[in-house]
């Protein structure tokens, strides 16, 4: 009975010892539906609500990382800037300050020889001393308020930077949701597809999972409307995650297309090599 169930167990185990190499080894050899994908999609808002001043781009327009693409109104942040910049601009009370320094120190050093022979009284030259020291911390409260001055203007002009929207990639205006004169307060502006690179997204049986993997090439047939266009791809990625119900798994490939020859959300089939 003991050999029996010895028998048994090797039976069921002796065909996964040969059928394994040959699926290691193995390599997919027929096409799978696929769909060309943007590698990126925006739905770009602006940092803070208000009322849209102008929007500079329309759909189908093409941008580039770090274009204008709408601007809010900022009358007040305008002003904010230009009241800044003048304080910081206000340099003759600073001036002031520094030449009162300059003179106090002067007349403290002649008196300081005068007070040894008794030319000068010690409560005269202490009244002058004193006087160089008011103005020499005059001086340094002057220095601060300017940096202070300086520090909001960089505020302000970093308020005003946020009134003004740009776009954080090189693409293509997809949709344009908001017109001038319209109030925004966190909705999308603009949605914004970066075509290139392209992805391809693929779902492979779990049977490919150990032929493919990143860096794995691949053809790309692309069905465009007057007819396909084949291209070499490579595997970026794939996921770790299987899905169980249908036993497939994700695959995503990345196309160069530098010149957007190719459009997004189009079918494909991809064969891997």
């Amino acid at each position: 009975m003991a050999r029996q169930f010895r028998y048994t167990r090797f039976c069921a185990v002796l065909p996964l010892c040969f059928s394994a190499p040959v699926f290691a080894n193995s390599a997919p050899d027929h096409a799978l539906d696929c769909l060309v994908e943007p590698s990126m999609v925006v739905n770009l808002s602006a940092p803070e609500p208000g009322q849209i001043d102008t929007v500079f781009v329309e759909r189908n327009d093409r941008v580039e990382e770090g274009a204008f693409i709408a601007k809010l109104e900022s009358s007040l942040e305008l002003s904010a800037v230009r009241l800044a910049q003048h304080s910081v601009d206000a340099k003759a009370q600073l001036a002031l300050r520094q030449k009162s320094v300059e003179y106090g120190q002067r007349t403290l050093e002649r008196n300081r020889t005068l007070v040894k022979t008794s030319s000068v009284s010690k409560q005269q030259f202490d009244k002058i001393e004193t006087e160089y020291e008011i103005s020499r911390l005059q001086l340094q409260e002057q220095t601060e308020r300017a940096e202070r001055a300086s520090l909001e203007l960089d505020r302000a002009r970093a308020a005003l930077a946020r009134r003004a929207v740009q776009s954080p990639i090189s693409g293509v205006i997809v949709e344009r949701y908001k017109n001038d004169g319209e109030y925004l307060e966190g909705q999308p502006i603009v949605q914004i597809a970066q075509l290139d690179p392209l992805h391809v997204s693929v779902i492979a049986p779990l049977s490919y999972r150990a032929a493919v993997s990143a860096g794995t090439k691949a053809t790309v047939d692309i069905q465009l409307g007057n007819g396909s266009s084949r291209i070499e791809a490579e595997v970026h990625a794939t996921d770790l995650v299987a899905d169980a119900a249908s036993n497939t798994f994700g695959v995503q490939l990345v196309v160069p297309n530098p010149d957007l020859s190719i459009p997004g959300g189009v079918r494909c089939q991809v064969r891997f090599h």
